[in-house]
């Protein structure tokens, strides 16, 4: 007869909702893996759902807050959600020109100093 390996372990609700409420609360996946005496790959291969979820529902009170603040004229908050969605950037552009707005010429002098 064959030997058969440690039978696979079953998650409980409870189990499940904790992730959830810790992928919620931003807790990250290592901390929630301790916590159920697990590794890391074995929380996301069994708690997919529940990670994406957390991660969901965390990210849309993240972007309401943000929209919050950006309605409220938040300076900060307005320039963040231009950058990030809107690709603005800072840019300094510096011209070099000659004398007079003419053509630069670059010159290069080359001493050669004879060793004493």
């Amino acid at each position: 007869m064959a030997k058969s390996g440690p039978k696979p372990r079953i998650w409980t609700d409870a189990e499940r909702a904790l992730v959830r409420n810790a992928a919620i609360a931003g807790i990250p996946q290592e901390h929630i893996a301790r916590a159920l005496k697990t590794t890391k790959t074995t929380l996301e291969e069994n708690f997919e759902t529940e990670l994406k979820d957390g991660k969901t529902h965390l990210g849309a009170i993240a972007v309401g807050q943000l929209a919050q603040k950006i309605r409220a004229g938040n300076l900060t908050a307005i320039i963040f959600y231009l950058k990030t969605q809107h690709k603005w950037r800072e840019t300094e552009r510096h011209e070099i020109t000659g004398k007079d707005g003419a053509d630069f010429k670059p010159v290069l002098n080359i001493t050669i100093r004879k060793p004493d």
